[in-house]
């Protein structure tokens, strides 16, 4: 109950804190959110992305180095917006707002698609300048979550095989 714990406190202690506590579960219960995606492309100006961004970068890097993917299709980010309308920024082609320089190019100063940081990103490219030291997490296999039991083929479409087990 610690958001509705949560909403109640902006409803108490702020003069519109009723819309805003209503602006707030409409949104977190009525958008079309993705997993991944931290409503809309500000995802840097939240401050949980930090802890987040590595922890799903590594488990993506777990899982391309063991078994890959069998769907990496975009999805048709015309549609993404939790407001209806285009999200630029999320796209294949789409491009990175600013440029940047990789460790491997540092005379090379450039803009990034979408895409191309994705293959850049791909722990096969060996582009990266770091590479974590271990895929385990200690915390989850403590709780009963064991990511090494997971199917090798899963994907949203995902049906058992002999590959399963």
């Amino acid at each position: 109950n610690t958001l509705i714990d949560a909403l109640n406190a902006i409803t108490v202690r702020d003069e519109d804190g009723e819309t805003k506590a209503n602006l707030v579960a409409d949104v977190l219960c009525n958008a079309n959110v993705y997993v991944g995606d931290q409503l809309e492309s500000g995802s840097p100006a939240d401050i949980s992305f930090w802890p987040i961004h590595p922890t799903i970068e590594r488990l993506w890097m777990w899982k391309k180095l063991r078994h890959g993917f069998t769907d990496e299709k975009w999805v048709d980010s015309t549609t993404n917006s939790i407001f209806g309308d285009s999200c630029t920024g999320h796209a294949e082609e789409d491009m990175i707002a600013y440029p940047f320089k990789l460790w491997d190019e540092p005379s090379r100063t450039t803009l990034y698609s979408n895409a191309e940081l994705y293959a850049i990103a791909d722990p096969a490219s060996s582009r990266l300048p770091y590479v974590y030291d271990n895929y385990e997490w200690e915390h989850c296999m403590e709780n009963g979550y064991d990511f090494r039991a997971l199917p090798k083929h899963r994907t949203k479409e995902h049906t058992s095989s002999p590959h399963d087990t």
